[in-house]
């Protein structure tokens, strides 16, 4: 064999143990990345979380409310009690579609805060007692159901938290900027004011 021919020889087995060391490399430092994440990415898929604060109670409820499908018992029993008529410490359950759009909520608006609950559950007592003082409270509120929240989030402009909400298209939507909340609700249809 002559010498340029065994040079030839050198270079491509440099050239192979060059790439072949490159793609290995890459695959040590990409692969298990790709490997992570992607149970990762189930998990996320599979647990909803929320995170409230009571404005009125002072008590906070952050977790998961919602695995593989399923609404967890404790948790709702929990967000139940937190979302009580705080007047009368009167409970409900509370719609727990309330809690899907609320999660879908934090979660578009990248916020990391609680949301600030002005009101969840309202006794009858109750709702009457806000209708004689204030004017825009309904006779027929769907906080007399469960079926609706009042809530604000901090860090987050009240006007884009509403356009968020109006996305959702999950129920009703009002909007309170003097008192510094929005309002929903679960509907059959949407509806805003």
């Amino acid at each position: 064999m002559d010498e340029n021919h065994q040079d030839e020889l050198a270079m491509i087995s440099r050239r192979k143990l060059l790439t072949t060391g490159c793609a290995l490399i890459a695959g040590a430092v990409f692969l298990p990345k790709v490997v992570l994440a992607r149970p990762n990415l189930v998990k996320k898929a599979s647990e909803k979380l929320i995170h409230f604060y009571n404005t009125h109670t002072g008590e906070f409820f952050k977790g998961v409310y919602w695995i593989n499908g399923h609404f967890i018992p404790e948790a709702l029993s929990d967000l139940n009690y937190l979302l009580r008529d705080w007047r009368t410490n009167e409970k409900i359950a509370i719609n727990p579609k309330l809690f899907d759009m609320l999660h879908k909520l934090s979660f578009s608006l990248g916020t990391k805060k609680p949301l600030e609950i002005i009101c969840g559950y309202r006794t009858s007592q109750t709702n009457e007692k806000l209708r004689q003082a204030k004017s825009g409270i309904a006779k027929r509120s769907r906080h007399l159901t469960g079926d609706a929240i009042d809530f604000r989030a901090p860090g987050i402009d009240l006007k884009d938290l509403r356009k968020a909400a109006l996305l959702e298209k999950a129920g009703g939507v009002g909007y309170y900027p003097k008192s510094g909340f929005i309002h929903v609700d679960i509907r059959d249809k949407p509806a805003s004011w």
